[in-house]
């Protein structure tokens, strides 16, 4: 205006459009406030501020004098500081921020550096509350007093039979005598205490209601029952511990009882071994008989799922003799089958074990990962044995083995995880190869288990079906999946004398491969007639 009064800004100085920078207008308008602010923070234009009329006569410089310009602060209520984290210089951007029930928008023009202000109040427009009226008001409450009545009503239908079935409980029990204790409780080891004293049969009061009469005896026959089966139980779980503690001391070497880490039981050549005395270790917490060096806890972990995926875990640990004293001990555990729980250890001194294993020679003859003689070893014992048979003719058994699956489970499960089940396959083929067997590793995952003297064709057939099922037992977890594993087997059994060894193994082996092609987890005769004389 001539004035100086601004009516108002041209909308085609913005050019990135203010639709698309303001919060579009609700139909609440009146809720909804329109600011127009200069770089100084002097209010130029309010939307709650109606415009001067538009007067066609010249105003006189006296009328067009405004008063002084009010502060965009004092209009919102706000103070310097909040107000400059909301302004800024630049033209060409938008803000937004919250002062309580208020929420502001910011929004510059490009000329002459003016501000647009959105001023919206969110107080008004919690759930559209308020544009209720006192009669939508009172059905809003009227539906929610209905709801929470019908509620009511169905939580006390349903609870009809229950409340009937105290209330029948409470009247029985005012009606019945009281029952004094029928019998003391059976003391340790199975042995009744002299201060049990025989119940009297069962006294009729006067009066009683056979119903009353009835529930009393059955209720005294159980009890009876009940005391009668406690007693039977702890006579059977005393002959049980005697019998699991004379076959531990009928063990060659140590052997250790043990449940949830703690020892149970200790023979006297495991407590000799550990240089203590056998009572004294009953009770001991595992962890406090072991040496604390690195990876022992990541020892027992294994153990622990090993004794869970395949029933047996083996190795070499450190134990605790005197204060300063160590001893490597040869560990074997093995999980103990109903109805006595926990696990088996056998201990055995591995000071003549590790002593070999640190030469030359036997390192040259025997896989580092399982332990087992390599293939040179194997081939170079077949071939001496085939050379200068017995004078007597003895059959002999060949087994080919290789693990199904493995490649899949070493490739999703880890290294370590492929290196423990093929220690768990060197560790079930050196349990059946007995005193005159050898069991070698050919392969990555394959196996062969040589006997000198297999009495029958049969034993050895029954051994490779064995071996298979044994494999198909195990329920590895590793990283919280299970995996499915198996054994193919290609087996063969001969007491001709005079043979071939390396013809030998490749006909095992050849039957081992039929077995996979056919299905795996199964055992394959070899066949015999091209194997026998060169």
């Amino acid at each position: 205006q001539a004035g100086g009064a601004v009516w108002g800004a041209l909308a085609g100085l913005v050019r990135m459009g203010l639709p698309s920078l303001l919060p579009q207008p609700g139909e609440d308008a009146p809720t909804q406030r329109w600011l127009l602010v200069d770089q100084d923070g002097l209010l130029l234009a309010d939307s709650r501020i109606a415009p001067p009329q538009r007067s066609e006569t010249v105003a006189s410089p006296d009328a067009a004098a405004a008063p002084a310009a009010e502060r965009v602060q004092t209009a919102l209520g706000v103070s310097d500081a909040q107000w400059a984290a909301l302004s800024s210089s630049s033209t060409a951007n938008a803000d937004s921020q919250q002062w309580g029930h208020l929420m502001v928008t910011r929004v510059g023009l490009p000329l002459p550096r003016w501000q647009v202000v959105a001023v919206r109040d969110l107080s008004t427009r919690l759930l559209g509350l308020q544009r209720l009226t006192p009669w939508q008001w009172l059905a809003l409450v009227a539906t929610a007093v209905a709801v929470a009545l019908a509620l009511l009503g169905a939580l006390w239908w349903l609870s009809r039979p229950l409340v009937g079935l105290l209330r029948q409980g409470t009247r029985r029990r005012a009606e019945a005598p009281a029952l004094r204790p029928l019998a003391a409780p059976v003391q340790p080891g199975g042995r009744m205490p002299d201060s049990v004293v025989p119940v009297p049969p069962l006294a009729v009061p006067e009066g009683l209601s056979p119903l009353v009469l009835d529930e009393a005896s059955h209720l005294r026959e159980h009890w009876q029952a009940l005391e009668q089966e406690l007693h039977r139980s702890q006579q059977q779980a005393g002959s049980l511990e005697a019998a699991v503690v004379q076959l531990l001391e009928a063990m060659p070497g140590g052997a250790v009882w043990e449940q949830g880490e703690v020892l149970l039981y200790v023979s006297r050549r495991a407590a000799a071994l550990l240089g203590r005395d056998a009572k004294s270790l009953q009770g001991v917490h595992l962890h406090q008989l072991l040496h604390n060096q690195s990876g022992l806890r990541q020892w027992i972990a294994r153990a622990t799922g090993s004794l869970a995926s395949f029933g047996h875990v083996r190795g070499e640990v450190p134990w605790k003799l005197q204060p300063g004293l160590t001893r490597w001990l040869q560990v074997q555990g093995q999980a103990m089958q109903l109805p006595a729980l926990g696990n088996l250890w056998l201990l055995d001194d591995a000071k003549v074990l590790r002593q070999q294993r640190r030469l030359a020679r036997w390192q040259d003859a025997h896989d580092a990962g399982t332990g087992l003689p390599n293939q040179y070893t194997l081939q170079m014992q077949l071939q001496s044995w085939c050379a200068a048979p017995p004078t007597e003719p003895q059959g002999q058994g060949l087994l080919w083995l290789d693990v199904d699956y493995f490649t899949a489970l070493n490739a999703t499960a880890g290294r370590a995880a492929g290196d423990e089940v093929l220690r768990q396959v060197a560790w079930l083929l050196q349990r059946e190869q007995g005193a005159h067997g050898l069991a070698a590793r050919v392969g990555a995952d394959a196996f062969v288990l040589w006997l000198h003297a297999a009495d029958t064709e049969a034993a050895v057939q029954t051994l490779a079906w064995r071996l298979c099922a044994a494999v198909q037992e195990w329920a590895p977890h590793y990283a919280g999946q299970r995996f499915v594993l198996g054994l193919s087997v290609g087996w063969l059994w001969t007491d001709a004398a005079d043979l071939d060894a390396d013809q030998l193994l490749r006909t095992a082996e050849a039957a081992c491969r039929e077995a996979k092609r056919s299905g795996q987890g199964r055992a394959v005769q070899a066949r015999l007639p091209d194997v026998l004389r060169q």
